[in-house]
């Protein structure tokens, strides 16, 4: 018995064999109790989706770039404007926001592709781009699964995706990125 998950919520998948899944697929449970299935531990808010380790949190009413950064840090310290560099992850946003374009981290600068840190991004995701000087903003349309160039002044109808970071992230991000180099 694993005294860490005792009373954690958690995303249970069910796995009984002959027995159809439910709808879903996906029950909320204690994962401390015993059940015929998985459980994954759901270290995210409870307002937030959860994808591959990490949490995810959409926000309406954008403005432009400053403000949509402060909304997600505005949610508190650990969250940021969401990167969304692999496909899984696309694939992932895609699914909860349809038919909408969310603005994400990425966005034009100096004739190249940069994430809000300034990390440098190369994607086969993205389409474009237009070399305009009012289009300087990256949102992820979630029909085409593109990325699109769009000016950051203002930018309407977009949804913001905020992604929530604890410091140990930054840690293992910052001891991976120098074993790199």
């Amino acid at each position: 018995n694993d005294q860490s998950i005792t009373g954690v919520e958690g995303n249970c998948m069910v796995f009984t064999p002959g027995q159809a899944m439910p709808e879903s697929g996906v029950m909320r449970r204690n994962c401390a109790v015993k059940y015929p299935f998985l459980c994954e531990r759901n270290a995210c808010p409870e307002s937030d989706s959860s994808f591959r380790g990490r949490c995810y949190r959409m926000l309406q009413s954008p403005g432009d770039f400053q403000d949509v950064r402060e909304k997600c840090f505005q949610l508190g310290e650990d969250y940021i404007l969401a990167s969304v560099a692999t496909k899984d992850i696309i694939d992932f946003v895609t699914s909860f926001g349809q038919g909408k374009r969310i603005f994400i981290s990425p966005y034009y600068s100096m004739s190249k592709l940069v994430t809000s840190d300034q990390m440098p991004l190369n994607s086969m995701y993205f389409d474009g781009p237009s070399y305009s000087p009012m289009k300087d903003c990256v949102v992820l349309n979630t029909t085409s699964a593109l990325w699109e160039l769009e000016s950051c002044y203002p930018m309407q109808e977009a949804i913001i995706l905020c992604e929530y970071r604890t410091k140990d992230f930054y840690q293992r991000f910052v001891q991976n990125h120098r074993a790199d180099n």
